[in-house]
């Protein structure tokens, strides 16, 4: 290699980058720390801006659909009401979703801890009738069992006490962790605000942001970031409102064929099917499961078999039938990236990781195969 300017330029940025990847690796519990306190001091802002991605998918509806009429008419000062009355509907939406759940599940959720307390006393003494039946049909020595008289109901009565007298140090330890918890609502609140602002203005806020790009980047890295950018909105959206549909049919279908079937607690466990489902595949084994136990504490084994023959069939008819035609292949991952996504972004984020893995993958992997067709094409040229 000739030592010209070009090459030894080349050489002291290598050597110049080995350095600060070194350095970075050596200190990374450091970096991570200054990285969090970072994040912690733009968390109202960092919510806000989820907040205003997410609303707007909504307010793009209301915009495109419920009020585009008012663009159409001849009256053009009518035109400006566009935006104002989708962002006021899509405000409204939040306190409408919470309201609902509020007057509608929660009630059902009391009436559900009652009824487990008044039905288990005598779920559990069937249960052992069955077992005490067992042990006679094989001859085996029941005398240390029969000599055994538990009081379910006197026991039950007494595991709820002790349950209502540990909340009450669940209450105080609460308030006296109230300023974490205040803090955590300011935080809501303000984000919730941020993103009110950022959905008036953001033509304006998404042309500033371009123009600093294209201010500060040469013109083929600020197009290439431009094209990221608009392919992780859309396939953001696009999985968004993938899942919130699904949720929804997926939860009313199963409302009606628990009516239909007769089974207990319809709207409970529907409620319970669309919030799982936001979480690709897992979500669907958590509703089958804690749903076909709230069934089996009701009105027994067979039942609880067929509500879980019932979900597994109703998910399998919703996800290869109804889901693709109405929203379409959404991310267009492999079925084992998914989960291997919901595993990995579980672990770090939590919660938070495993609704962001998904749409975040899909990401990856679009950028992957993007690179892969660009090198092959170059090879073959």
């Amino acid at each position: 290699m000739e030592f010209n300017k070009k090459n030894i330029r080349t050489v002291m940025f290598l050597i110049v980058f080995a350095g600060v990847v070194l350095t970075l690796s050596q200190n990374m519990n450091i970096l991570l720390a200054a990285f969090g306190s970072v994040c912690d001091l733009f968390t109202p802002v960092i919510i806000g801006l989820a907040f205003a991605f997410v609303l707007n998918i909504f307010m793009k509806i209301f915009e495109e659909r419920l009020f585009v009429h008012l663009d159409k008419v001849r009256n053009k000062r009518l035109h400006w009401l566009v935006r104002p009355l989708s962002l006021i509907a899509t405000i409204a939406l939040v306190p409408l979703v919470i309201s609902i759940v509020a007057l509608v599940v929660v009630p059902e959720i009391m009436n559900l801890f009652v009824l487990l307390k008044n039905s288990l006393p005598s779920w559990l003494e069937s249960v052992c009738t069955i077992i005490d039946n067992l042990l006679i049909r094989y001859d085996l020595d029941i005398s240390m069992i029969q000599h055994i008289d538990i009081d379910w109901k006197t026991t039950i009565d007494r595991v709820f006490t002790s349950a209502v007298k540990g909340s009450e140090t669940v209450v105080n330890t609460a308030i006296a962790t109230m300023g974490g918890v205040l803090s955590f609502g300011s935080n809501m609140l303000i984000g919730f605000i941020i993103a009110i602002y950022v959905l008036a203005q953001k033509e304006k806020i998404c042309a500033f942001c371009s123009s600093l790009t294209k201010a500060v980047f040469p013109k083929k890295v600020y197009d290439e970031v431009l094209r990221v950018t608009r392919m992780a909105s859309d396939i953001f959206s696009k999985y968004i409102l993938g899942q919130l549909t699904e949720a929804v049919v997926l939860s009313s279908l199963c409302f009606v064929g628990m009516l239909i079937f007769g089974f207990p607690q319809a709207l409970v466990i529907s409620v319970l099917v669309a919030v799982t489902a936001l979480v690709p595949i897992v979500g669907a084994f958590i509703a089958a499961a804690v749903g076909a136990v709230l069934v089996l504490i009701q009105q027994g084994l067979v039942k609880a078999l067929l509500f879980a023959l019932f979900l597994t069939v109703l998910q399998q008819i919703e996800g290869n039938l109804i889901y693709p035609k109405v929203v379409g292949k959404t991310v267009g991952l492999p079925s084992i990236l998914v989960l291997v996504s919901i595993v990995v972004g579980g672990n770090m984020s939590g919660v938070l990781g495993i609704l962001l893995a998904v749409p975040t993958t899909a990401l990856g992997y679009t950028l992957i195969k993007e690179f892969i067709a660009k090198r092959n094409k170059w090879k073959k040229n």
